[in-house]
């Protein structure tokens, strides 16, 4: 725990999603109180809620997001493998196909955790309820902003009853954060009170999931425990992944874009497994026992709202997580873009401290969503990089944009042989480096030399070797 700021009042988070607990956990440091609302009734252990449909899907826990949690709630890891999440090694305990082969596997040093969004939200709310100053309100819809007679300052929030059961109510407050995800109602908001909403960029990805619970087989034995099974466009857009949760389960998503997107039929989602370029997780599971139905998620468009180059905006309204940013969830960004947002939003509130000792929050909204803009925008460029690449999306990007997609292919098919470039690329992936540390001088003539190994050319592999080491050079 850090000192608190200068600021005595009140801070509102609308939204219990991970993202905006990992804010309210920046401001706990800085205000008084910190209300967070949510429209869902809030579980009393790890388990499903409305307000979350992704969560019923894979998720994966980047180190970047992991090691940034950590310093917010310290033994937040430990924490989590004691509930059943479970410890993983990069890259050596995933079976993980790309487009150009089979990843190497070799003891990287890299470490994390595989668990539920469930267990992960649950966990963060337990300790976020246990820091002074931080309430809980749920059940509690958001419906528009308080502002000042001249809107030229948001003064608190509209609640009501999710089941519309009670009056609206009056919160007031000196900052209101708008965390609420992909439906954020903030430019409907913001139009309200006078002010034209941010422009929108939004690049489709065409992605469906659908996902299952699998308790494995008895007496199931295998040196991975994860499978990460790519697509390779044109020949196959089907992908797959598996991995282990908490209680000893599986958790299985499979994604396709367009006409082939899995469906939530039972039959179908085996054959779509059994039609992945690797017949590895269809043999895993097809023995298995399902433990859930099969759930489906389609809302997985890139969107950005440009709230950093609004013209004119009212003080004390700052928008969070995918509110403000959103990504295709198959690159596993979500949360720790979150986490480092909380990270942004606290060294904001201490720069605005050093400046303003009377606690005043002039320009802070200002100051806070260029210094996001600028923190998401790495894995802006991954993700949309990687859905521009395919026909689905439409749009070439442009020369400069061609040419990178083109190196960053030559770095995955080289990374296959070479451990340096596999380990540059991983750290890359789990944001624990820029995507410019590919441009690296060791990393471009490993490159440059290119690798001997031939792209499987049809959309079936062979099986996947066990751990061995990269060539090191």
């Amino acid at each position: 725990m850090t000192t608190r700021g200068p600021w005595q009042g009140h801070a509102v988070v609308i939204g219990g999603s991970v993202g905006g607990m990992l804010a309210a956990r920046a401001l706990a440091d800085h205000f008084r109180r910190v209300t967070v609302v949510d429209r869902d009734d809030l579980p009393d252990e790890p388990g499903f809620r409305p307000g979350t449909p992704q969560s019923r899907h894979a998720h994966v826990l980047l180190i970047r997001g992991a090691q940034s949690m950590e310093r917010m709630f310290p033994g937040l890891s430990e924490q989590l493998v004691s509930a059943g999440a479970v410890a993983t090694e990069w890259p050596a305990d995933a079976l993980t196909l790309t487009d150009h082969g089979w990843s190497p596997r070799f003891g990287g040093g890299l470490r994390s955790v595989s668990l539920t969004h469930q267990l992960l939200e649950w966990t963060l709310r337990q300790r976020l309820s246990a820091l002074a100053g931080v309430d809980f309100l749920s059940g509690l819809s958001c419906t528009g902003l308080l502002a000042s007679h001249n809107s030229t300052h948001v003064t608190g929030v509209v609640l009501r009853p999710r089941a519309g059961a009670g009056p609206e109510v009056n919160l007031t407050t000196d900052l209101v954060v708008d965390a609420s995800g992909r439906g954020s109602r903030a430019t409907g908001w913001l139009r309200e009170i006078g002010y034209e909403p941010p422009r929108e960029t939004c690049i489709e990805s065409s992605l469906g999931y659908a996902s299952r619970f699998y308790s494995p087989p008895s007496g199931f034995d295998a040196d991975w425990k994860a499978i990460y099974l790519g697509r390779k466009h044109p020949e196959n857009l089907r992908s797959g992944i598996l991995v282990p949760v908490e209680r000893g389960r599986w958790l299985v998503t499979l994604t396709g874009r367009g006409d082939v997107a899995p469906t939530t039929d039972e039959s179908a989602f085996l054959d779509f497994a059994r039609r992945l370029r690797s017949p590895v997780l269809y043999d895993a599971i097809k023995e298995a026992e399902p433990l859930t139905p099969v759930w489906g998620f389609r809302r997985t468009e890139n969107v950005r709202r440009h709230y950093e180059a609004m013209r004119r905006r009212p003080e004390g309204l700052i928008v969070v997580g995918d509110a403000a940013c959103a990504f295709n969830p198959l690159y596993g960004q979500g949360t720790t873009v979150a986490a480092l947002g909380a990270e942004t939003l606290d060294s904001c509130l201490r720069e605005q401290s050093r400046r303003s000792a009377s606690g005043d929050l002039a320009g802070f909204s200002s100051l806070f969503q260029r210094r996001l803009a600028i923190t998401s925008m790495p894995a802006w460029r991954v993700a949309t990089s990687g859905d521009l690449k395919r026909q689905s999306t439409g749009g070439a990007g442009g020369v400069v944009k061609r040419l990178q997609r083109h190196y960053l292919e030559a770095v995955f098919a080289v990374a296959l042989e070479n451990r340096n470039v596999s380990l540059a690329t991983l750290r890359v992936l789990h944001m624990l480096a820029p995507p410019t540390a590919l441009l690296r001088p060791a990393v471009v003539a490993r490159v440059l030399r290119g690798s001997r190994r031939s792209t499987p050319s049809t959309d079936r592999v062979p099986p996947p070797p066990r751990r061995h080491l990269a060539r090191v050079d």
